[in-house]
């Protein structure tokens, strides 16, 4: 298994999950605008490669159910790992972020015959440190800049 299936709980009947879509890109982006202060400058690098993703590689959204607005998602790189992890505030605290990894971790893994992705965070984002740690990933032993997960 990728990730642990007892880590998250079901959707809430008031949500679905989807694969994320170009109509996504604007709130996707916007949400990096708002979180990490991305400049303008690099705004159209990122929809291009944020497009190029949900395009070409397994991602995972959470909607409201009534109006399909889009609450959580996150997605898989150009490397095959996943991340771009992010629930929307009024969310957080539900078990989306939990329910977002091992999702995606299983569409992920039934495109590569199994192998069980790897994800990077922030060194400084210990929230999502916790969630990935809570679906079965551990850290590395790595220093970059960011932190190496794999799955235990």
């Amino acid at each position: 298994r990728v990730v642990r299936d007892d880590a998250s709980p079901p959707l809430p009947g008031t949500l679905m999950e989807r694969s994320l879509t170009p109509a996504d890109v604007s709130l996707i982006i916007k949400s990096w605008i708002n979180d990490t202060g991305l400049s303008s400058e690099a705004e159209e690098h990122a929809r291009s490669i944020t497009l190029d993703s949900i395009r070409n590689r397994p991602s995972l959204g959470i909607v409201e159910r009534e109006s399909g607005k889009l609450v959580g998602w996150m997605s898989t790189h150009m490397s095959g790992s996943i991340g771009q992890l992010h629930v929307k505030s009024e969310w957080q605290g539900r078990g989306l972020g939990r329910y977002l990894v091992r999702g995606l971790g299983h569409r992920v893994m039934a495109v590569t015959g199994g192998v069980p992705p790897i994800l990077f965070a922030k060194k400084s984002n210990i929230p999502a440190h916790r969630v990935f740690q809570a679906v079965g990933f551990v850290r590395q032993p790595v220093n970059f800049q960011r932190l190496y997960f794999r799955v235990k």
